[in-house]
């Protein structure tokens, strides 16, 4: 059995309207940033990072190193020396199509906040040039883990197959929720942020990425031909559904490890690949077009090859949903177990200083969370981010990436926080309300710094807080550059207004340590 590999560039004709401009893409990408609140920092990027090496060469079957230098970068004037990756961005490009893709990442992934995407941690901007800093991945990709799998001639386990499915289908159901369709799903964009922690899926890629307008139809071959639904390769309207039947390529090759329609040579060109599929879809009926009785499928049980066959429906209108992936039952319970692992490690040690500060992030205000967002990227060791990171996951229940109120309740009630589930349900109701939830970044930006106020030194964790905002090293905040951080997190300018009210009482334009400190211990006085 052959290795799969990247045999084709993914193919954008996309349907929208070209912008002719340097002065129309610099219009364009600035009411777009007003309309998502999107405030890159306007400071010298390399105040901040220095680039170390490139991550490697370009690679013209990746699609971000089509279109962004990918460098790896660290911290500059900091004591924990950590490594990010940097796709460093030129607004202005030569070719009129990559200016709208690279744009339409940059405002995508500001947008869009789930467990599962890979986001940038901050972002900075120069005249022409855009910086997007994302924590690097060290787990590989899935076309990666998947030739792993067929050099050594095994195959994945149920609960391995069933964890990748599930999240890939829970942060789909999340871009749909968000009237997005992505249009590249393929092993190539799905990365892992540890190695052998299937848990730890990332998508990567959002070049390709459609909004959703009500009443507008999508056009356009979008993606890479070999996961590319029927009614897009063939030229029709289509849906969300295109992402589905990709979703469907993914799990027969991780069942099988064989793709569905078969894998053509390393050498065909991308106009034969096409013609050769768009042959099989009209011309092969739908019950001899994908083998569903192959030996691999002896080791699953039915429910496995049938929930298969409901994503490469070719009729779109008949595709199953995101939504439905991950209550099938064979996926669902897999997940439920290799999660459950989890919940018994995390069970076996001593989580009561992270499940407190858990407990005050779920209480921390608005404010509070833009300051903390700031402060984490300074303070947060790896270890921390991680730890966060793996209680977030044994936290979300039903596996969708943000955290409900009921969610948090049920955590807390197990992992022995809070014994009576009379009183975990009231003291909840004091830390979110029904139907609130909360995302990833924020839960982990607020763990991470309460955990240090909390329970590490209080006073050196203040004082370090307290110098990162002290640009001059004078004993003082300039508050203009306290505005610019609230800026940079996306407060709405009436809340930073509250802040400045309250911090700057002496109205010196300047805030004392004293002044921070009270700012940040004291709870709810600026009550957002």
């Amino acid at each position: 059995m052959g290795n799969f590999a990247c045999i084709e560039r993914t193919k954008m004709e996309d349907n929208q309207q070209v912008m002719n401009t340097e002065e129309d893409i610099e219009r364009k990408f600035e009411q777009e940033k007003r309309e998502i609140n999107l405030v890159p920092k306007k400071r010298d990027f390399f105040n901040y990072y220095k680039f170390i090496h490139s991550k490697k060469k370009n690679d013209k079957h990746n699609l971000d190193m089509q279109y962004f230098n990918i460098k790896r970068a660290k911290t500059v004037n900091t004591k924990r020396q950590k490594t990010f990756l940097i796709k460093e961005c030129r607004k202005f490009h030569l070719n009129k199509v990559i200016r709208q893709l690279t744009m339409n990442e940059v405002v995508f992934v500001q947008q869009i906040s789930h467990i599962n995407i890979h986001s940038p941690i901050e972002m900075f901007e120069e005249m022409d040039k855009l910086y997007m800093v994302y924590e690097e991945l060290h787990g590989g990709s899935l076309l990666e883990l998947l030739n792993q799998y067929i050099e050594a001639d095994t195959r994945l386990r149920n609960e391995e197959i069933g964890t990748i499915v599930f999240q890939l289908a829970a942060t789909v159901h999340f871009i749909h929720q968000k009237n997005y369709v992505h249009r590249d799903l393929k092993p190539e964009n799905i990365c892992f942020e540890k190695e052998n922690d299937f848990r730890s899926l990332k998508l990567t890629s959002f070049l390709t990425v459609k909004k959703r307008v009500e009443n507008e139809v999508i056009t356009g071959i979008n993606g890479s031909y070999l996961y590319m639904a029927p009614e897009m390769l063939t030229g029709e309207n289509y849906s969300e559904k295109v992402d589905i039947w990709s979703l469907g390529v993914i799990m027969y090759m991780l069942c099988t490890l064989k793709h569905p329609i078969g894998y053509f040579d390393n050498e065909i060109s991308r106009q034969n690949l096409k013609e050769k599929l768009i042959e099989k879809f009209k011309f092969v009926p739908r019950d001899e077009l994908i083998d569903f009785n192959c030996d691999e499928f002896k080791n699953f049980s039915n429910i496995v090859p049938e929930v298969i066959k409901k994503m490469l429906e070719v009729n779109p209108k008949k595709r199953i949903s995101a939504r439905d992936v991950m209550n099938n039952k064979w996926v669902n319970e897999n997940f439920k177990n290799y999660k459950r692992k989890l919940l018994q490690e995390m069970r076996k040690t001593n989580k009561n200083v992270q499940y407190n500060a858990a407990f005050l992030a779920f209480k921390a205000k608005k404010i509070k969370k833009a300051l903390f967002s700031y402060f984490a990227n300074i303070l947060a060791t790896a270890e921390d981010k991680e730890m966060f990171s793996e209680m977030f996951r044994s936290m979300d229940i039903d596996g969708d990436g943000v955290l409900t109120s009921e969610e948090f309740q049920e955590a807390m009630t197990k992992f022995n926080q809070i014994r009576d589930g009379e009183n975990a349900k009231n003291i909840t109701k004091q830390v979110i309300k029904k139907g609130q939830t909360m995302e990833l970044h924020e839960f982990i930006n607020s763990a991470i710094v309460l955990k240090l106020l909390n329970f590490d030194d209080q006073d050196k964790v203040l004082k370090q807080m307290f110098d990162a905002l002290d640009n001059e090293q004078q004993g003082e905040i300039d508050i203009d550059d306290l505005v610019e951080i609230f800026k940079d997190q996306g407060l709405p300018d009436v809340y930073i207004q509250m802040i400045v009210d309250y911090c700057d009482q002496d109205k010196n334009n300047k805030i004392n340590y004293l002044e921070f400190k009270e700012f940040i211990l004291k709870e709810d006085q600026v009550n957002v």
